[in-house]
C-alpha cells in the first residue's frame, strides 16, 4: 500500500512490487517481484525459486506485436482521449 500511496500523492511510480506467499501461521514461504508491463520476473540468476532476489525484470514476449482493438463505438460526445501530461495520465472528453 505504501507504494500505491507514494505513486498517487507524490507521483513516484514503483519500479516493482514485492509479492509474498504466506502460510496459515503468517510465515512468508516465497517472494517474487512484479514489474510493470511489458516486463515479467524471470529467475535469471539460478537462485532459489522462492526468493525474490533470484528474479530480474525481462521483457515479455507477450508484449511483442501487441495490437489492441476497440470493443465497439460510442455515440458522439462520449468519446474520451487519454494522454500523458506532466507525468500524469489525463483523460478528457473527445471532440463531438
Amino acid at each position: 500500500m505504501t507504494a500505491l500511496v507514494g505513486w498517487v500523492t507524490e507521483g513516484r511510480a514503483p519500479d516493482s512490487l514485492l509479492t509474498e506467499s504466506v502460510d496459515n501461521g503468517g510465515n512468508v514461504t516465497a517472494a517474487r517481484p512484479v514489474h510493470p508491463f511489458p516486463y515479467v520476473a524471470e529467475n535469471t540468476t539460478g537462485g532459489p525459486a522462492d526468493q525474490a532476489d533470484s528474479y530480474r525484470p525481462v521483457r515479455s514476449a507477450a508484449g511483442a506485436n501487441l495490437a489492441l482493438k476497440w470493443l465497439g463505438s460510442f455515440r458522439s460526445g462520449y468519446e474520451t482521449v487519454g494522454n500523458w501530461v506532466d507525468g500524469r495520465w489525463v483523460v478528457t472528453k473527445g471532440k463531438a
